[in-house]
């Protein structure tokens, strides 16, 4: 007889994602300056391949 433990994890934040062409720092600016947030560019990129394609965005945190 098999067990399968299925467990599912609580996480403490929320993601957003926007597709747009636009500049990252364009909408980074855009977003902060119409709610007031503090959003920053990180250095780093995250790579996604969907459909095989590779795509690459850029991770903008709220600080």
């Amino acid at each position: 007889m098999k067990y399968h433990l299925e467990e599912e994890y609580e996480y403490d934040f929320d993601l957003y994602g926007i597709s747009s062409h636009e500049k990252d720092y364009r909408i980074c600016w855009a977003i902060n300056n119409s709610l007031g947030l503090s959003l920053e560019r990180t250095t780093e990129n995250i790579e996604v391949i969907f459909n095989q394609q590779e795509k690459q965005n850029s991770p903008i945190p709220h600080i």
